[in-house]
């Protein structure tokens, strides 16, 4: 008896001690603590749910800024767009992204990345190929590929002598730029290739590439999260090897080669690097071109102030003369900006490596602990803030353009202009240092698409799909359903 009463209270005490190791108190000045009643776990598995309900329902409970734990981590969510500038521009060793990006890398590509690797220093070199002469090279063969792309979809039409082809808005506009992606950044040989059979082989790659890496992207949210079942990850290897193989075929660009090189000592690292590089490049082009190609469908308006635009660059002949008006498109700016406004949900996250203070206007100071991760989401706010942005749920061409035509970027919250009305670029030393690139490859494509063809929605009275929220945090949101459209060349026009 005496042995089970002392074996009872040395439990207990175990017990008592583990709790008091791994329960968290809130410190003054830190964020409201959200606590769960699932110890370790915490909130995780609501999280996984429905990201941005979690992340509505929480804000609405604690405010713009609170701490929840998901899965053994604690982390601080900020929907303060006042502070967002302030902590973006933090010293690496106070808040820390190489950290969170090399787990990102290893958790969703399996790369290992070596250490002292900086991903701020392989931006800043990345810039010779987004700037100058880089850039106009690589728009130049963007133009080329994405012009031969599309030229072979109304051929199913034309053989049929229907005139028009009916195809799935999303898959239609995440093919086209996806396999341009492909020959663009993994085969700048095309432009080279006489032979007519080597260009067909490398259209043919490009179009097995994107069936392969389509189903990938799917399952991609529950490779993040850690929720396949032995089927699932048995198929994802075997995507994954297959998508590592072609793109293994050719020599990429600079500046894929120029990713790939601090891991030239392992071949299997280098695969996988380039695959990583294939989703960062591509996998949001796609779906933003499908909601732009949507809203402006639905919005009469808009369309035909696009479309008047883009009748400019409608007698240019090469790449070069295309891109030049492309470049001068405030309206379709604006348009695009506000498309990604409504669809763009990345995570911008940092690792707290020494504790931090951060001032807030009329507020208290905000205290953010060493070992937790800091995640903004913009999201939310600005980019749907009723504060920020008039029926921030509506589509609005204009709303980034003053009345003079030039870009509009006043935007305040609490009485304060913002530094940025929406961030779907990223900031700080992660921001997207190909946005003019993958911007002039969006318009491309609509140019084409717009100017070329007649372009109508099979159902117009229906309202636009939701989101799946199951990506929140990877980039730009995917539709939950699909939206049918048709198209025809224009008579006497050709692409």
């Amino acid at each position: 008896m005496d042995n089970a009463l002392s074996i009872f209270f040395i439990t207990c005490i175990i017990i008592i001690a583990v709790l008091m190791k791994t329960t968290r108190f809130r410190l003054p000045n830190e964020p409201p603590l959200e606590t769960a009643w699932i110890p370790w776990l915490g909130h995780a598995l609501t999280f996984r749910r429905d990201p941005v309900a979690f992340l509505q329902a929480m804000c609405s409970k604690n405010g713009d800024v609170f701490t929840v734990r998901l899965a053994g981590r604690y982390v601080t969510f900020v929907m303060d767009p006042l502070v967002y500038e302030s902590i973006l521009a933090q010293e690496p060793n106070y808040l820390n992204y190489d950290l969170v990006a090399a787990d990102f890398l290893k958790r969703l590509f399996d790369v290992t990345l070596p250490p002292g690797y900086s991903h701020a220093d392989k931006a800043h070199m990345n810039m010779r190929y987004f700037t100058g002469r880089g850039l106009a090279k690589l728009e130049d063969h963007m133009v080329t590929n994405l012009r031969l792309i599309i030229q072979e979809y109304p051929n199913s039409a034309e053989e049929s002598g229907s005139g028009w082809t009916n195809v799935e808005l999303f898959k239609f506009c995440y093919e086209i730029l996806l396999r341009t992606g492909f020959l663009t950044l993994f085969c700048p040989e095309m432009l080279d290739c006489v032979e007519v059979d080597n260009k067909m082989d490398l259209r043919r790659q490009s179009s097995e590439v994107c069936n392969l890496f389509f189903h990938l992207d799917k399952i991609l949210p529950d490779i993040l999260l850690g929720t396949l079942s032995y089927r699932e990850k048995v198929q994802v290897h075997r995507l994954k090897s297959d998508i590592q193989a072609l793109l293994q075929q050719n020599l990429g660009s600079s500046w894929i080669e120029d990713q790939v090189e601090p891991l030239a000592v392992d071949v299997e690292q280098q695969q996988r690097m380039r695959l990583a590089l294939f989703w960062a490049s591509q996998g949001n082009l796609g779906p933003t071109a499908f909601w732009i190609t949507l809203y402006l469908l639905q919005d009469r308006n808009a369309l035909c102030a696009v479309k008047f635009e883009l009748s400019a660059a409608t007698h240019a002949e090469d790449g070069a003369a295309i891109i030049n008006v492309l470049h001068n498109t405030p309206v379709l700016d604006s348009a695009i900006e506000e498309t990604l406004r409504l669809v763009a949900a990345p995570f911008l996250s940092r690792n707290v490596v020494k504790d931090l203070w951060v001032k807030r206007y009329k507020m208290a100071d905000l205290l953010f602990r060493k070992g937790d991760r800091l995640v903004l989401f913009p999201f939310l706010s600005p980019q749907h803030d009723p504060e920020v942005h008039d029926y921030p749920h509506t589509f609005k061409y204009d709303r980034f353009l003053r009345p003079d035509g030039s870009r509009r970027t006043e935007f305040y919250k609490r009485g304060q202009r913002l530094h940025l009305g929406s961030l779907p670029w990223g900031s700080g030393n992660n921001a997207c240092v190909a946005k003019v690139y993958a911007t002039s490859t969006i318009k491309t494509f609509l140019f084409f698409l717009l100017t070329k063809f007649d372009v109508e929605l099979i159902d117009p009275g229906a309202s636009p799909p939701g989101f799946d929220s199951h990506r929140c945090g990877l980039g730009v949101m995917q539709p939950q359903h699909g939206v049918n459209v048709r198209f025809r060349c224009i008579a006497q026009e050709r692409v």
